[in-house]
């Protein structure tokens, strides 16, 4: 095998070229030549090396500004206004992963006083456990929005006069009960029950 023409290249020669992928590659696509003056792997790239992706524990360190993130392309897009192939070319990045996997992340979370006490909390929560727990003894159970109707209820309904059904099915209905249960036990349809005994 031949080492690659191009100036400071250390790579090997395609089989049968005088260029390795990367200077062929570039050498298609109207770049032309390498240069002594071009950038070579490790050489200062902006806030990086040349080639090189910065990782650690925190994340992937973007080469324009600095920041630590998961995931460098969007991030790219949004703050800086260029497309992930324009970053990668710019910093020599053709072929290097600039996303962490998600179990390798050891987030910096932000803390944040507690609502109750002031304490410093972890991001995404908004109380500390002894406030939450106070919080949480005091708190009323909900209301559910709708109440069965009682044996008692429905015999009252069965037995009714036709004169004061309308009003014992405004004091059932103004108690939680659903309509589709009186309404089955007076013998009406959902529909008919909706037209005449209206929900106010």
């Amino acid at each position: 095998m031949t080492t690659c023409i191009g100036a400071r290249c250390p790579d090997d020669a395609l089989p049968g070229e005088r260029l390795c992928w990367r200077h062929q590659k570039r050498f298609e696509s109207g770049g032309g030549l390498p240069l002594v003056s071009d950038m070579v792997t490790g050489d200062p790239s902006g806030h990086g090396r040349y080639g090189l992706a910065d990782i650690d524990t925190y994340g992937v360190a973007c080469h324009e500004c600095g920041e630590r993130l998961i995931s460098v392309p969007a991030h790219v897009k949004k703050a800086h206004g260029m497309s992930i192939a324009e970053y990668r070319a710019k910093h020599g990045l053709e072929r290097v992963s600039l996303a962490l996997p998600p179990d390798g992340v050891e987030r910096r979370h932000r803390r944040r006083p507690c609502r109750g006490c002031g304490t410093p909390v972890e991001r995404n929560r908004r109380w500390c456990i002894p406030c939450a727990e106070a919080r949480d003894a005091t708190k009323q159970p909900p209301v559910p929005k709708r109440r069965p109707l009682t044996a008692e209820e429905a015999g009252l309904l069965s037995t009714c006069d036709p004169d004061d059904l309308p009003e014992l099915v405004r004091r059932l209905q103004g108690d939680r009960v659903p309509s589709n249960a009186i309404a089955r036990v007076i013998g009406m349809s959902p529909s008919d029950m909706s037209e005449r005994f209206p929900r106010r």
